[in-house]
C-alpha cells in the first residue's frame, strides 16, 4: 500500500480536483466515512472539537451526518467558519446541535462518550500553541478519565512527513484516515499517538492512479519464491558466512547463522575465536585473517558484526573493499561509526538501530526518514533503521506496519540480520524488505499466542513455518 506525506497528498488532492471532484464533495465524501466507522463504536454522545482547514470541515461534515442520524452531537468551534464550510454550519445550527467556542466541562465521563480530534490535520508546521495547544490537553486529559478518542486523519501535534510528536500531541485510541493513507501514522511517534489505524479511500479504490505516495508498507504477498525448484541440492541455495561471536559472544553469532540456515541458505560458515562447541548446522572455520579471506573466496554473504567484539578491525577492513554482498549489524556498525570509511565499493545492507543510527550520523536525531536517508547518502548500500515501524531504504522506502516491545530483547537483530543474509544467498533479488516482514511475522505469532515477552529462540523455531505459510499464502 502506498503511504503519502503532505506533500504528495495535497499533490492528489490537487489531480483529483483538477478531474471535476469539488473539495466539498470530497470533504462529505470523508465525513460519511468517518461517520460509518464512528457508529461502530456504539457511542451515543459526541463531542468534536473543530479546528480550520480541512480537517476542521471533515468534523463539520462527521457532525452533520450524526445528528441527522439522532446520535447526540457537540461541537467545539475553535476557529471562525471559514467561507467554504459556511452552508454546513448553518444545516448544523439548524438542527439545533449544541455549540462551544470555548472548551466546556463534561461532568461525566461515561462509557458513552467519544470524542473527535478534528483539529490540525496535514498541514502542521510547527507544534501546536495558544488555543490548539490547551484543546489537545483537554483532549487528554478526559481521555485519562475514560472518554474513548478518535483523530481525523493525523492526531492533532503528530507531523505526518517525520512520524514526529510536539510535546503535546492527541492521544488517540483510534485514527481515521481519509483519501491517503499518512506515512507518519505508522512509524516513531506517530505508533505511539495514532492508535488502531483505519484507511478509508473514499471510494477512490486505486488511489495510486490519482498520484503515487512517498513511502510504501511492505506487502509481500506473491513475493515469497523460496526453495521453489525441487531439482535442487544445497549447493543451489548459497553459502553464508557469520564473522561474530568472538570474546564470549558466541550465542549472537551462532543465532544469525541459525537464522540463516532457518531462512533457506545451503550452507552457513562461522568465524569466531570461540573455543566452545558450535551448534552442529554451523560450519566452523579459524578466526585467523588467513582463513577468513579463504572462506570468502567460497561464500556469497557474509554477515558482519553479532557479537563480535572490538578485536576484528583487520577482518572488517578486509571485507569493506572485498567484492561481497554483506549484511552490517552490530559490533561492525560501531566499528563503521568510528572509521574514516564512506561509500564501500560492493554492495551491504546497514541494519542500526537507534543508538547505532546516531553514532553512525554522529548526531541524534527524531526524523526517523530524514535518518535512513542521511544513512544511505554518507555510506551507500541499503538500510534497515529498526525500530517503532521499522524502515527500509533501498531504490524505495518502505514501512514495516509491526510495531511490539516484545522485539526490544537481545539477540532479536541477530535473528534479522540471518534472515536477511539467508534471502540474499538464494539470489533472490535484493527485498531486503521482505526479510524485516518475515522476522516480525515471527514475533507476531509469538505475541498471538499471548506471551508478552519472547526469546531470539524462540523466533528461531517461527522461521520456517512464517515461510512455509507466506509461501502457500
Amino acid at each position: 500500500m502506498e503511504l503519502y506525506d503532505t506533500e504528495k497528498t495535497r499533490k492528489l488532492e490537487k489531480k483529483l480536483i483538477s478531474l471535476g471532484y469539488s473539495s466539498t464533495s470530497l470533504i462529505l465524501k470523508a465525513g460519511n466515512a468517518i461517520y460509518e466507522e464512528v457508529v461502530k463504536l456504539k457511542k451515543s454522545n459526541m463531542f468534536i472539537v473543530i479546528g480550520k482547514g480541512n480537517n476542521g470541515a471533515d468534523g463539520l461534515s462527521l457532525a452533520l451526518l450524526s445528528a441527522i442520524n439522532n446520535l447526540t452531537v457537540t461541537c467545539v468551534l475553535l476557529d471562525k467558519i471559514e467561507k467554504q464550510n459556511i452552508d454546513v454550519y448553518n444545516l448544523i445550527k439548524s438542527l439545533n446541535i449544541k455549540t462551544y467556542k470555548t472548551l466546556p466541562k463534561i461532568n461525566r465521563i461515561n462509557k458513552d462518550i467519544v470524542i473527535i480530534d478534528s483539529i490540525l490535520g496535514i498541514g502542521l508546521n510547527r507544534s501546536p500553541a495558544g488555543k490548539y495547544q490547551k484543546a489537545i490537553k483537554w483532549i487528554n486529559s478526559y481521555k485519562r478519565k475514560g472518554a474513548y478518542v478518535v483523530s481525523i486523519d493525523v492526531p492533532s501535534g503528530l507531523f505526518i512527513d517525520t512520524g514526529v510528536g510536539s510535546k503535546d500531541t492527541v492521544l488517540a485510541n483510534k485514527t481515521i484516515m481519509c483519501l491517503t493513507p499518512k506515512q507518519g501514522c505508522f512509524t516513531g511517534d506517530g505508533i505511539k499517538y495514532s492508535g488502531t489505524l483505519i484507511y478509508k479511500n473514499l471510494g477512490f479504490t486505486n488511489i495510486k492512479k490519482y498520484g503515487t505516495g512517498s513511502s510504501k508498507l511492505i506487502d509481500i504477498k506473491n513475493k515469497v519464491s523460496l526453495r521453489s525448484n525441487n531439482n535442487t541440492y544445497k549447493g543451489n541455495f548459497g553459502k553464508v558466512l557469520i564473522l561474530g561471536g568472538w570474546d564470549g559472544m558466541q550465542g549472537a553469532g551462532n543465532l544469525a547463522g541459525l537464522a540463516a540456515l532457518k531462512t533457506g541458505a545451503g550452507k552457513v560458515f562461522i568465524c569466531n575465536n570461540s573455543k566452545q562447541k558450535k551448534p552442529d548446522d554451523l560450519i566452523s572455520i579459524r578466526s585467523d585473517i588467513a582463513s577468513f579471506k579463504k572462506c570468502l573466496k567460497i561464500a556469497d554473504v557474509v554477515v558482519a558484526g553479532p557479537g563480535l567484539g572490538k578485536n576484528a578491525s583487520e577482518h572488517l577492513e578486509m571485507l569493506w573493499n572485498y567484492r561481497i554482498p554483506v549484511v552490517y549489524d552490530a559490533d561492525a556498525l560501531n566499528w563503521l561509526s568510528s572509521s574514516t570509511y564512506k561509500k564501500r565499493p560492493s554492495y551491504f545492507i546497514g541494519t542500526p538501530h537507534y543508538g547505532e543510527a546516531k553514532k553512525l550520523l554522529k548526531e541524534d536525531f527524531k526524523d526517523r526518514f530524514n535518518a535512513i536517508c542521511k544513512l544511505k547518502n554518507c555510506y551507500g548500500g541499503d538500510w534497515i533503521l529498526k525500530g517503532p515501524g521499522t524502515l527500509v531504504l533501498t531504490k524505495k522506502l518502505y514501512i514495516n506496519d509491526f510495531s511490539n516491545n516484545i522485539l526490544s530483547t537481545s539477540g532479536t537483530g541477530d535473528v534479522l540480520a540471518g534472515i536477511v543474509a539467508g534471502l540474499l544467498a538464494q539470489k533472490k533479488g535484493k527485498q531486503i524488505e521482505i526479510a524485516v516482514k518475515i522476522h516480525s511475522l515471527c514475533a507476531e505469532d509469538i505475541y498471538l499466542k499471548k506471551k508478552a515477552t519472547l526469546t531470539a529462540s524462540e523466533m528461531l523455531e517461527n522461521i520456517s513455518k512464517v515461510i512455509y505459510n507466506l509461501k502457500n499464502n
